[in-house]
C-alpha cells in the first residue's frame, strides 16, 4: 500500500500558501521534539499585499531553511515617493568592510576603528534574495527569487532564533511583558513564562536579551520626571514632579483638567497642587504633581510652565479651578488657548454667605437666583431672566449683584455650554483626590516621605 501523502495549509503575510508535502506516515522530529514543516519555497508570481508581508512570508521561509535575511534596497517613486521595489538578500550577501575600497584605497584593518560587535557577520557574498515589486495598489508580485547559498547553513531549527531576522516579538507578547513588567515581575521570570507558553525554551523565538531590552524602553517610558527651584540657601523651594503614564494619559484625556491648592500633606506648610483629570470612564486620574512655597503669581507660573513642557507644549483644552486671581492671570498668561472657568460651587457658597439675609429678607429672590443660573441654556435666556430678577425685586444698584454679573463668564453654564467640562462643574474631584492622600500620608509627613 502507498504511502498517502497530504498538503498541509500555512496562512503568513496576507498570503495562503500550501506547504511541503509530508507523507501521512513521516514525523518530522529533531531532538524529540516536533518542527513545524517547511514553509512554501517562494516563487516567481507569489503575490503579496504589502511589502511588510513579503518580508514576513520570506523571513518564515528563511528561518526553516536555516539562514537570516535583511532588506538590501528599496526603489522609491520620484513622483509620489512611493515604494515600488524591495530587495530581500540573505543576512551574508555583500563583502566585508576590510575588503571594500576607499577613496584613498582598499580599506585596511589600519584604517578600521575596531569596536567590540557580538552580532559580527562574516559576508560571503551570498546570492540568494527574493525581489518584490509593487505592480497595483495593494498588490507586491515576486519576480525574482533566488534559492541558492555558497555556505553552509543552519541545520538546527532550534538555534535559528539566534539570528538578527528572527529575533523578534509579536505586539501581543511586547503588551503582554509590558503587562508583567507593571506586575514587577522580574525579567528573567517573564522569559520563562513566555517561554513555557511556547512549550519550552528551545521553541521561544527570541532569547531573554531581548526580553531585558524591552524593558529598558519601559523603564525609560514609566520614569518620572522631576523639576524644583531651590532658594538662596539651596533648599527645595518648589517641587513638581510627573510621571510616563500621566504623559500618555494626557495625550488621551488633556481636554478637561481640574486645579486646586487647598490642601497642605507635609511638615513644611507646602500646598499640594494636583492636576487632577478624568478618563473615558469618568475614573479621576493625576496627571501631575506640584508643592509650592506659596500661592503667588509668580510661582503659579513656573508650575504651569513646567506641566506644559512636561506635556510637550501642549494646552488643556478646558481647566477648571477656584476663584483665586493670581492662578487666573497665570493661566492666562501660560495657558493661552485654555478655556478657563472657575469653580461654580465656591462661588454659589461665596455668595449665600455674604447674601444671605438679603436673600432671606427678599421673597422669592433665591428661588429665582438659582432658576436663571441652573436652568439657563443660552446667553439670551440667562441674559433675560437676570435683567428680570433684577426688575422684579429691584436690585440693579446693588453692587453684590453687579460682581457676580461681572465674573458671569467664568462661572455661569450658559456662557461655556460649547465646552467639554464633563462631570466637572466644580473642583470637586481635586478635592476628592485630597481624600485619597489623607489614606497614605499626614500633615507631618516630609516630602521624601510623600514621594515613597
Amino acid at each position: 500500500m502507498g504511502e498517502a501523502s497530504s498538503t498541509i495549509q500555512a496562512e503568513s503575510g496576507g498570503l495562503t500558501v500550501p506547504t511541503a508535502q509530508i507523507a501521512a506516515n513521516e514525523v518530522d522530529v529533531e531532538d524529540g521534539v516536533e518542527v513545524l514543516s517547511t514553509p512554501q519555497e517562494p516563487y516567481v508570481g507569489m503575490t503579496f499585499s504589502t511589502p511588510q508581508c513579503a518580508r514576513d512570508y520570506y523571513n518564515s521561509y528563511a528561518r526553516h531553511a536555516g539562514f537570516s535575511i535583511r532588506i538590501d534596497t528599496s526603489r522609491e517613486s520620484k513622483k509620489d515617493n512611493d515604494k515600488r521595489k524591495v530587495i530581500f538578500v540573505c543576512q551574508k550577501a555583500g563583502v566585508n568592510k576590510k575588503q571594500k575600497f576607499g577613496e584613498d584605497g582598499p580599506i585596511n584593518e589600519n584604517k578600521i576603528v575596531r569596536q567590540r560587535r557580538r552580532d559580527y557577520v562574516d559576508r560571503t557574498c551570498c546570492p540568494a534574495r527574493m525581489i518584490a515589486r509593487k505592480t497595483a495598489p495593494s498588490q507586491w508580485e515576486v519576480v525574482h527569487f533566488e534559492r541558492e547559498h555558497n555556505h553552509e547553513r543552519v541545520k538546527k531549527f532550534s538555534i535559528t532564533k539566534y539570528m538578527n531576522s528572527h529575533r523578534e516579538l509579536t505586539p501581543e507578547e511586547k503588551e503582554f511583558i509590558k503587562l508583567l513588567h507593571g506586575c514587577c515581575i522580574t525579567t528573567t521570570r517573564a522569559y520563562q513564562i513566555m517561554a513555557e507558553l511556547y512549550g519550552g525554551i528551545k521553541n521561544c523565538p527570541y532569547m531573554e536579551g531581548d526580553a531585558k531590552n524591552l524593558r529598558v524602553e519601559y523603564r525609560a517610558e514609566y520614569r518620572g520626571k522631576d523639576t524644583y527651584t531651590l532658594d538662596e540657601f539651596d533648599r527645595v523651594e518648589n517641587l513638581f514632579w510627573i510621571d510616563g503614564p500621566a504623559r500618555k494619559s494626557y495625550e488621551l484625556y488633556g481636554d478637561c483638567i481640574s486645579f486646586d491648592t487647598t490642601y497642605l500633606t507635609n511638615i513644611y506648610n507646602m500646598p499640594c497642587a494636583p492636576f487632577i483629570g478624568i478618563d473615558r470612564n469618568g475614573i479621576t486620574i493625576q496627571l501631575g504633581c506640584g508643592f509650592m512655597s506659596n500661592e503667588k503669581t509668580e510661582v503659579f507660573v513656573w508650575l504651569f510652565t513646567e506641566f506644559k513642557k512636561a506635556m510637550g507644549g501642549k494646552d488643556p483644552v478646558n481647566i477648571r479651578t477656584n476663584q483665586d486671581l493670581a492662578m487666573a492671570a497665570t493661566i492666562a498668561k501660560v495657558f493661552t488657548t485654555s478655556v478657563h472657568r472657575n469653580c461654580r460651587w465656591h462661588i454659589m457658597e461665596n455668595a449665600r454667605k455674604r447674601l444671605g439675609a438679603f436673600l432671606d429678607g427678599k421673597p422669592g429672590l433665591a428661588d429665582d437666583f438659582n432658576d436663571c443660573v441652573d436652568n439657563s441654556f443660552s446667553i439670551v435666556e440667562f441674559e433675560s431672566k437676570w435683567q428680570a430678577m433684577l426688575d422684579k425685586h429691584e436690585i440693579n444698584d446693588d453692587e453684590r449683584f453687579k460682581h457676580l454679573y461681572g465674573m458671569r463668564y467664568c462661572w455661569v453654564p450658559a456662557y461655556f455650554m460649547n465646552n467639554f467640562f464633563p462631570f466637572m462643574q466644580t473642583t470637586t474631584r481635586s478635592e476628592g483626590f485630597n481624600v485619597v492622600l489623607n489614606r497614605y500620608v499626614n500633615p507631618m509627613n516630609t516630602i521624601l516621605n510623600f514621594v515613597h
